[in-house]
């Protein structure tokens, strides 16, 4: 497979099992918390009020979707890039970020999920690319 169709396969395949983590997360809320009778999830109107409504336990199973779908998505680039493999990795963590950010400033999150929610996705990213590696870090061995 040439290097660049290899790079975009990576790419693609980080950004979907990204994807399913933390649809897996808010899967999980709708599970936990319904939304109230009539209202559909899959209205952008109704998502705000439904967002308004949710316990705190809510946002924190939402920021570990946050975390654990760039975690796993740039594992995921990582390991099946064939080079420059951290640089694919923190390209699908810079892309959920950008969601992240999206998700932040369209939606009604309350204010102490931000610092979190913006500061748990690169790093998480960062270090799924890492392991997905199989370097070892100097400095870190036992």
């Amino acid at each position: 497979m040439g290097k660049v169709l290899r790079s975009i396969f990576a790419l693609t395949a980080g950004l979907i099992v990204g994807a399913i983590l933390v649809t897996c997360s808010e899967a999980i809320n709708a599970q936990r918390y319904p939304p109230l009778p009539g209202m559909k999830l899959t209205d952008p109107a109704a998502l705000p009020s439904y967002i308004k409504r949710l316990p705190n336990t809510a946002f924190v199973i939402t920021l570990i979707g946050w975390a654990v779908g760039p975690f796993g998505g740039a594992w995921t680039a990582a390991r099946l890039a064939g080079f420059a493999k951290l640089r694919h990795g923190m390209t699908v963590g810079v892309l959920f970020f950008l969601a992240t950010l999206n998700n932040l400033m369209t939606l009604p999150y309350p204010i102490w999920v931000w610092i979190p929610g913006v500061g748990l996705v690169l790093p998480a990213a960062y270090l799924g690319a890492r392991l997905a590696t199989g370097k070892p870090q100097k400095g870190l061995s036992v």
